[in-house]
């Protein structure tokens, strides 16, 4: 295989960012190519704007489809979509789902080759939880760490007192020395 007829490769399709862990790039065989996974949550408070990115860079220019639990997305001026994110405004409970942004083109491998189609499928779960939902997990520590200092100064005074109560030699020697009768001397 001379120089000439090496493969040269110019486009691709990639997910942008490492965790997502989905690369499609530069495949050399003429069947379609396709990829999945399942990227981080996206969490929202009710009546927020939510957004899921779809982290996708492509060359040529992806067409990008955004379905929800499986079905196409339709948007609206509610749901919107620019600059890889699509925005949902004033977030209600039936907007939570899983979320799937599948980009695809079609481009060929090698110079002067056939055009392959190229698929990149992720899937990301939105979550609708309230607005407050991190207080109750504060408090939980906050009174942990109070029932711990608690336990600490108990056990040292505890000590402490078990301590002074142990040392009679300290106590009869404290007694003579300052003349003070006993109480039950007679």
């Amino acid at each position: 295989m001379g120089a000439d007829d090496a493969p040269m490769f110019r486009s691709f399709l990639l997910v942008s960012r490492s965790e997502y862990c989905v690369t499609v790039k530069n495949c050399g065989t003429s069947e379609r190519r396709q990829r999945q996974s399942f990227g981080p949550a996206v969490y929202a408070s009710l009546s927020s704007t939510a957004r899921i990115a779809c982290p996708i860079i492509a060359y040529p220019e992806p067409n990008i489809i955004w379905f929800k639990d499986k079905f196409p997305l339709e948007l609206s001026d509610r749901i919107t979509f620019s600059d890889g994110i699509l925005s949902i405004e004033d977030v209600k409970d039936e907007d939570a789902g899983v979320y799937r942004c599948e980009a695809s083109n079609q481009f060929p491998v090698q110079i002067d080759g056939p055009e392959q189609s190229f698929v990149v499928k992720l899937d990301q779960e939105l979550r609708i939880g309230d607005g407050y939902a991190w207080m109750l997990p504060l408090a939980i520590i906050l009174i942990i760490l109070l029932l711990l200092f608690l336990i600490i100064f108990t056990c040292q005074r505890c000590t402490k007192y078990k301590a002074d109560q142990y040392n009679v030699a300290d106590r009869e020697r404290a007694l003579h020395n300052d003349q003070v009768p006993l109480k039950n001397s007679v």
